[in-house]
């Protein structure tokens, strides 16, 4: 957890270098916010709250009896605890959170690789879209991200095909199941009881299971509410640019969105609590790269508006959706009990004691 920490600050610091190198001051970045007009933070809010709204529809979608409201919750709460705790945080409170209301585990890994699955496919594909949109109208801005989103596509065409492969069949599913579970136990030099080879490999072939059906029951919704994510996160980033005085003469709205969609690529895996410090180096580095270094102080407030309402909000809502989860009692059931082998793989992957049955 230290390591974490080490790392976030060291790059807050060479944020903070890139900016000040730049000469953007603090009085600079506090008159560009002042810029924002009550038309802007209207925008702003009434785009933070759609984008809130669309992650708990896109859980509500992927779990059946879960409804919007619970879906809410369960992103906020887990969003908070993520955005400040290193490490496999937020998907042991999902988890934690999901027991409690009496969900299963199949339950919770239906609900992940639907949601995260659909969601990191957009992730990896995206930037060559945006990128090819931004080439086609004539906005040459993307510059060097092409290189970028190409490894993005790469990656992506890679996994994709791996993933086909073994929903296509149930023997290399087994036998993928068993190569990571081996991974995972010799990385962690385990003390306690591990899951055995067999016990990844029939989590692995229930993964398929679940993945395919989860698609046939649900994958529609979730890919529409997590695409409207996406957009939207991305229209947010572009509304704070232009809130703050980084017109289209400074960032045209190709070189913004291609920089939105490399920073969602390279915080794909959150090697800091909510990515904090990687987001900021890489929408700084970004910006700075297509507006070729001029208007640091109005990039450096933007990043504060849209880190603030992406990063710092939903630790604020997070904190009342933990209080509701705790005190709302008629949410409350009690969970089946499971599999022996099923709960040790989720142990083991959460890096967390089973839960109790």
């Amino acid at each position: 957890m230290a390591l974490h920490w080490v790392l976030t600050l060291g790059l807050l610091a060479a944020v903070a270098w890139l900016l000040l190198r730049n000469e953007a001051g603090f009085e600079d970045v506090g008159a560009a916010l002042a810029q924002v007009g009550p038309v802007e933070v209207v925008a702003l809010l009434v785009l933070t709250a759609l984008i809130q709204v669309t992650f708990g529809w896109e859980y509500a979608a992927g779990l059946r009896g879960l409804g919007l409201t619970r879906g809410l919750v369960l992103f906020e709460g887990q969003t908070a605890v993520s955005n400040l705790i290193p490490g496999p945080s937020g998907t042991a409170t999902r988890l934690m959170m999901l027991r409690s209301w009496g969900f299963s585990l199949d339950d919770f890994s239906r609900l992940w690789l639907v949601t995260s699955g659909v969601t990191d496919l957009l992730v990896l594909a995206m930037p060559i879209v945006v990128v090819a949109g931004a080439a086609v109208v004539g906005d040459p801005e993307p510059g060097v991200t092409w290189g970028i989103a190409a490894v993005g596509v790469a990656v992506g065409a890679v996994l994709t095909v791996l993933a086909v492969m073994a929903l296509r069949s149930e023997r290399l599913a087994a036998r993928l199941g068993a190569i990571s579970g081996r991974v995972i136990t010799w990385a962690r030099g385990i003390a306690r009881r591990a899951p055995t080879d067999e016990d990844f490999a029939a989590a692995a072939v229930n993964v398929r299971h679940d993945l395919i059906e989860g698609w046939r029951a649900c994958g529609v919704p979730v890919t529409v509410a997590a695409a409207s994510n996406y957009v939207m996160q991305g229209l947010l980033l572009l509304v704070s640019a232009r809130a703050v005085g980084l017109d289209e003469s400074l960032a045209g709205t190709g070189g913004v969105l291609a920089v939105y969609a490399i920073y969602r690529l390279l915080t794909i895996v959150q090697i800091t609590p909510g990515s904090v410090g990687v987001a900021e180096a890489v929408l700084t580095a970004g910006l700075l790269s297509v507006t070729g270094g001029a208007a640091s102080a109005q990039i450096a407030a933007a990043i504060v508006l849209f880190r603030g309402l992406t990063y710092v909000g939903p630790i604020l809502f997070g904190g009342l959706s933990l209080l509701a989860w705790r005190f709302v009692g008629r949410w409350r059931a009690q969970p089946p009990r499971e599999d022996a082998g099923a709960a040790a793989v989720t142990s083991e992957v959460l890096d967390r004691e089973g839960p109790e049955n």
